[in-house]
């Protein structure tokens, strides 16, 4: 057993189990944007001009 384990006093009776959790897009998103150095660069924009060209270079 862990030294965790015996500190709890679960001796030989402690498992560790790992737990599959599937994060939906907006979660891996935030997640993505923890390495930031702050939390503002997650909420700038694109520049809107430039936004618009690729707008309609993709209709066209």
């Amino acid at each position: 057993p862990s030294i965790q384990a015996l500190i709890h006093g679960l001796n030989r009776h402690y498992y560790s189990i790992t737990i599959n959790y599937r994060k939906n897009e907006l979660e891996q998103k935030m997640l993505l944007n923890l390495h930031k150095k702050s939390w503002m660069e997650g909420l700038t924009l694109q520049d809107y001009s430039e936004h618009c060209k690729l707008n309609e270079s993709v209709v066209k």
